[in-house]
Parts: C-alpha cells; sequence; structure tokens
C-alpha cells in the first residue's frame, strides 16, 4: 500500500495558498507516512503573475520545526519541483550546489517559453498533434542535457492536461516513438518515472499521469523506478488515488516504489 507522497505544494508555490504546517498536519489525517515538500522553482517563468521561485532559505527555516513537530507521526523528506530549460543551467546547479535535498522533480512546463497550460501555446501550433509532440521533444530534450540536476521524472504527459479538444484527443499510439526515446532515456540514465495521481482528479479518464498504457510501456522495457506523487496543491488530495493508483501498478507487474533520501533511492513495497 502507498502511504509515501512525494509531490507537494504548499504557499510557497505561485499556485498554492496553504501553509506548510497545513499540508503536514493534513497528511497525518490522510494516514500517510511521509511526505516531501516540492514546492515550484521555474527559474525565468513568464509570468509575473505566477513568478514560481520562491525564498529557499525561508522554506528551510519553515521545514525544520515541522519535522520535528512531526517525528512520531510523519516523516517529512526535503525536495523541491525544477523547471527545466537549458537556459536556466546555471540557476539550477547553483540552487543545488547551496542547498541540500532529499529528492528533486524535474518537471516540464515550457516549449518555446510558453505553457500549455495558456491557450497561446495550442494557438501557436498548426495542429494540436503537433503541439503535443513538440511538449514531448522538449521533454526529451531536457531529459538528455539536464537528467544530472533531478531524480524523477514529473508528469510525462502533462501537456495533455490542456489540450484544447479534451483528454479523449490522446493517444500513446500517435507518439510511441517520442515516448519510448523518453522512456529509455529514463532508464539509460537511471531516473525515475514519476507516477502522479492528480490526472485522477483533474481529468476524466480515470487515469494517472503517465497513463495506463505509457506505465506499461516502461515495465516491458525494463523501468523500475517509479516515484507517487499526489501533486497536491490543496490538503484534500494529499494521497489521492494512491489505492487505486497501487492496484494499477501492481495489475501491469510492479511490486514496489521508489523514494529519495538523500538523492538516493529507496524501494518500498506497493
Amino acid at each position: 500500500m502507498i502511504t509515501i507522497d512525494s509531490h507537494i505544494h504548499t504557499d510557497l508555490s505561485s499556485d498554492c495558498s496553504i501553509p506548510m504546517e497545513v499540508m503536514a498536519d493534513a497528511a497525518v489525517s490522510h494516514n500517510l507516512t511521509d511526505i516531501c515538500i516540492t514546492d515550484h522553482m521555474d527559474y525565468e517563468f513568464p509570468s509575473k503573475e505566477y513568478p514560481f521561485v520562491f525564498d529557499m532559505s525561508r522554506y528551510m527555516k519553515n521545514i525544520t520545526p515541522l519535522q520535528t513537530k512531526h517525528k512520531l507521526d510523519l516523516n517529512i523528506r526535503t525536495g523541491v519541483e525544477l523547471g527545466l530549460k537549458p537556459s536556466v543551467e546555471p540557476q539550477i546547479k547553483a540552487l543545488l550546489n547551496d542547498y541540500s535535498f532529499d529528492f528533486v522533480i524535474g518537471s516540464i512546463h515550457l516549449v518555446n517559453n510558453t505553457d500549455p497550460y495558456q491557450p497561446a501555446y495550442w494557438a501557436s501550433f498548426s495542429s494540436e498533434k503537433d503541439a503535443v509532440l513538440a511538449f514531448f521533444e522538449q521533454t526529451l530534450s531536457c531529459l538528455e542535457s539536464l537528467h544530472s540536476y533531478f531524480d524523477s521524472l514529473a508528469h510525462l504527459d502533462y501537456a495533455i492536461r490542456y489540450t484544447p479538444s479534451g483528454i479523449t484527443a490522446y493517444s500513446f499510439h500517435d507518439y510511441c516513438d517520442i515516448i519510448d526515446a523518453i522512456l529509455k532515456k529514463c532508464i539509460e540514465t537511471e531516473k525515475s518515472l514519476e507516477v502522479n495521481t492528480s490526472a485522477y482528479y483533474r481529468l476524466t479518464n480515470n487515469t494517472p499521469h503517465p497513463n495506463e498504457e505509457v506505465l506499461k510501456r516502461y515495465y516491458e522495457l525494463g523501468g523500475e523506478y517509479l516515484t507517487i506523487g499526489s501533486d497536491a496543491h490543496r490538503p484534500e488530495h494529499l494521497g489521492a488515488h494512491f489505492r487505486q493508483c497501487g492496484d494499477l501498478l501492481k495489475k501491469i507487474g510492479f511490486r514496489s516504489y521508489t523514494v529519495y533520501q538523500k538523492r538516493k533511492p529507496v524501494m518500498y513495497d506497493l
């Protein structure tokens, strides 16, 4: 059974208003045994309203008393969700040199400096399929050049959350070659693949990010490392659909999931 949530946000993330203490208390009430607080650090994000950068010294100052408060009922690990793009490699490198984390997530939120969340992203391509393909190509490019900076590749099919025609337009088979290349590169570089359960509550397709077909392919290719995260921005989403996710992973053939302590993978039974 999955009781460890490795992808959680607090009010240090521009898109979350929930204090760290509230999220930690809620994790206990949700019967989680371990969480990693991974607020967004997207350097040079093109939005004044949502800059997605925060004071890491404040993060460390806030998390330390919570770790002491919950030492008997909840293990609280340190982490960060890095927005990946080549131009911010110096900032990423400096952050990881200055601070020690248990876990670092790598995420693609921008293609051509535009977030697929924005309608302008989709309008800039001649077709929706081209827009999704560009997202996967950007993912592969960042994985190839920046893999040494992170531990797990988050929400592989993030862009499909926002497709104008809806989630039903997305098919793994339309992008199997590029997705295969991404999965093989994860395996080659010993990066985990995140199973992000937010799709269960954000979308209507009853599957995580990435979907069942991608997870099956990862298993067929010999992929082993899987981190599990709710991507919660609200307390009620902590550990969301973990039982359902665990059942899916076991059906595919996986028997364990991955948790990082001091940037080292530890395997836990599903």
